[in-house]
């Protein structure tokens, strides 16, 4: 587990998710074979890290200290523009990295299963090819998993800071080819929509459709709302994807749970969900408010249209809806 501690130059708690037992150990104690623990002053005040069972991390110099500048670099944007904007973006931070660093781990760990606990690296890395070799395919679809988690994490390191900077400069960029970035993200989410027989189509998606927004933020939006149609999309569906001829919209036609009128709105809130959603999928309510957060870094606006006579019900009684989500992009390229 990941933990994090800030208190500010007149030494109150403005974040703290570290554990109510926690003692702050000796210097030559700092770092152990899965722990790893650091106090650091800031021109904002202290920060703590502390991590707990994280083997990969603790033992790695890099990763851990490329980790901790990335959150020192984005709690002092966020703290200069007030304490409360840093404690939500801590939640909000903490939230998705270790979601995350856990997805990561546990792909990593079944890589490697049945090969940990061995004597030496030779026989660890020989047990590990021995499971390649043994079953290619799980291998394979492991990688790609983890290809997706190891992108997300670029995404935030790179879009974080930015989401949260709360100054007028926004670095969006012209011509980016939208079926192109699709492509690139989709694939990334095959596996997930398979395992529930969901059929994503881009086929009526312009090749030439060619759009402005903040490459970074843009992708957490994009991200952030795949991950909800993968959860919340109805099992052996399909989701059609297009861009209107001539104009400037994306659209998902697909469908999934239902979301009520007086809801449309309410699920940009953060800690918002629909009342439709079994609690079973319910995540905590950042997903849809961090895309909305994105998409305002680029301009974009979203507008979802549900088609309430075209319903029905699934399995443990979900109630599903055919809905429409259109992304309207202010500056595009339409075909010539």
């Amino acid at each position: 587990m990941i933990y994090l501690r800030l208190t500010d130059s007149n030494k109150a708690r403005i974040v703290n998710s570290f554990p109510s037992d926690f003692v702050a150990p000796e210097q030559e104690e700092e770092k152990k074979l899965k722990t790893r623990y650091l106090r650091k002053k800031t021109t904002f005040g202290v920060l703590e890290f502390l991590m707990l069972e994280e083997e990969r991390i603790a033992n790695s110099n890099k990763v851990f200290y490329t980790f901790t500048a990335t959150v020192e670099a984005v709690m002092e944007g966020s703290v200069f523009h007030g304490l409360e904007m840093a404690k939500k973006m801590a939640d909000d931070y903490l939230h998705n990295i270790v979601k995350i660093h856990g997805n990561q781990k546990s792909i990593v760990e079944r890589c490697v299963s049945e090969a940990e606990g061995k004597e030496n690296y030779n026989e660890f890395v020989t047990a590990v090819k021995e499971n390649i070799q043994r079953e290619p395919g799980i291998f394979a679809e492991d990688l790609c998993a983890l290809s997706k988690e190891v992108r997300l994490i670029d995404y935030h390191i790179g879009g974080y800071k930015l989401l949260h900077d709360a100054s007028a400069r926004v670095s969006v960029t012209n011509n980016h080819n939208l079926k192109k970035f699709l492509l690139g993200l989709l694939h990334l989410f095959f596996d997930s929509f398979k395992k529930n027989n969901v059929l994503v189509s881009l086929h009526e998606v312009d090749e030439n459709f060619f759009c402005a927004f903040e490459y970074e933020t843009f992708n957490i939006a994009m991200h952030s709302f795949i991950e909800n149609a993968v959860k919340y999309a109805k099992p052996y569906s399909k989701i059609v994807v297009h861009t209107k001829a001539g104009g400037r919209e994306l659209s998902f036609v697909m469908e999934s749970i239902r979301i009520e009128k007086d809801e449309i709105r309410k699920i940009y809130e953060r800690g918002a969900y629909g009342s439709n959603v079994p609690e079973f999928l319910r995540g905590n309510g950042i997903g849809m408010y961090l895309l909305k957060q994105s998409l305002d870094r680029s301009n974009i606006s979203i507008d979802i249209a549900p088609d309430y006579s075209q319903n029905s019900t699934g399995a443990d009684n979900i109630q599903y809806i055919k809905n429409t989500f259109m992304f309207t992009f202010p500056k595009y390229r339409p075909v010539s």
